[in-house]
């Protein structure tokens, strides 16, 4: 706040006129930016893990349909697949998320089983509109048991 003085480095203690409400203007206006960079940030990492997630519940899932294959004593299914993957996806949206395995081949030996993880984040910023916004991960792996 700038008051009135006739000496440099002394106040008098009356302010300028002008000047009141000059804060409240300026907290009105970078208080706003500031929430939106601020969650938008927060948003941002939290997308940025689950693309992580993503990444790591594919290979595992990948992993444990190429060692679980048809002929082995334990053979896998689609549930058990995205069991797996679930397990790995610990923040993400459960009903948001798609664990999609196929088979080239027929599911045997020597074969590749490839599984896609995807999830849907909701992208909720203030101020902007709401959009949703799509990871994705593919994991390929060889059948061998």
């Amino acid at each position: 706040m700038r008051t009135n003085s006739k000496v440099p480095g002394i106040r008098s203690g009356l302010p300028l006129r002008g000047d009141a409400g000059q804060s409240l203007i300026e907290m009105a206006v970078v208080l706003p930016t500031f929430f939106l960079l601020l969650f938008g940030l927060f948003q941002f990492s939290i997308i940025l893990f689950g693309l992580g997630n993503a990444t790591f519940a594919a290979r595992a899932a990948a992993r444990y349909a190429s060692v679980n294959s048809a002929s082995s004593l334990s053979p896998c299914s689609t549930a058990s697949i995205t069991a797996i993957a679930m397990q790995y996806l610990p923040l993400a949206p459960a009903d948001t998320v798609t664990v999609s395995p196929t088979w080239s081949a027929g599911n045997s030996i020597g074969s590749s089983v490839t599984v896609v993880v995807k999830i849907v984040y909701p992208f909720k910023v203030p101020f902007a509109p709401q959009q949703q916004l799509t990871v994705q991960s593919t994991a390929v792996r060889t059948v061998v048991n």
